[in-house]
């Protein structure tokens, strides 16, 4: 199924269609779910592409519906910024000596 992205960014579009995604928890399974070979060749092409998409899409309150090209181009750079952290700093698409995510609880004290 194809993801339509703005214009100026049809050159991702293959990206589209495998990463952007609606959810953290869809982005972090499809992380783990691959190789590091393909994690490398989606942030080696989103990276330089990065500062363009952000300007683009700071155009748009975050708390209101976009039209679905602009979504899934937010979808695909949320994806790059899950991504970031398996390629800069783990090496590996999931979190060394870190749990499951599902198994994580989150606690907050005010």
């Amino acid at each position: 199924m194809s993801k339509p992205l703005p214009d100026e960014f049809n050159h991702l579009q293959s990206l589209a269609d495998e990463w952007a995604l609606p959810t953290f928890a869809a982005r972090y399974a499809k992380r783990t779910s691959v190789e590091m070979a393909e994690l490398q060749q989606c942030y080696d092409a989103l990276l330089p592409a990065m500062p363009a998409i952000m300007e683009f899409l700071n155009q748009y309150p975050y708390d209101q519906q976009r039209p679905a090209p602009v979504e899934n181009l937010m979808q695909l750079a949320m994806s790059f910024m899950d991504i970031s952290p398996a390629v800069e700093l783990f090496f590996q698409p999931t979190v060394p000596y870190g749990k499951e995510w599902k198994e994580a609880q989150l606690s907050i004290h005010c």
